[in-house]
């Protein structure tokens, strides 16, 4: 899995694993991992947009809620917001690890990534520098 993963985000950042040297000839299962890169690509920008919308909802209502309710309050509304942001990760398909690693590798590289997306016809709802992140204290409960 941890494999995969590494393939992936250098996939997603246009970068090899491998130096060209130690490239081996296509397989079958490197070529079978194509469609799943495919569907992890569509797996993050859905969890990226899930949680962009998710944050952004609940920033309104925290921004609004500083102005006239305690700190106490504000701090649960933060939790709950924060809450909602992983359970929209997972909600993708997505571990938070998982997804914490695809957001640093699309930041090493956001030319890259952006262009993954557009090949894939997909699009971020915000800018992946500003990404929605997990809480590192917690984890959420996997699928």
């Amino acid at each position: 899995m941890r494999h995969l993963l590494f393939a992936f985000a250098c996939f997603l950042v246009g970068a090899a694993p491998l130096a060209p040297a130690e490239v081996p000839p296509p397989s079958a299962s490197s070529q079978a991992e194509l469609p799943e890169q495919e569907a992890k690509l569509r797996s993050f920008a859905e969890a990226f947009n899930a949680a962009w919308e998710t944050r952004s909802r609940y920033a309104k209502r925290i921004e609004e809620a500083r102005s006239g309710e305690s700190g106490k309050e504000v701090r649960k509304m933060q939790a709950k917001a924060q809450e909602k942001v992983e359970k929209a990760i997972t909600d993708s398909g997505l571990q938070l690890d998982e997804y914490l690693q695809l957001v640093v590798a699309g930041q090493s590289n956001p030319e890259a990534l952006k262009r993954r997306l557009d090949s894939a016809g997909l699009q971020l709802k915000g800018p992946i520098w500003a990404a929605p992140r997990p809480s590192w204290g917690r984890r959420a409960p996997g699928p």
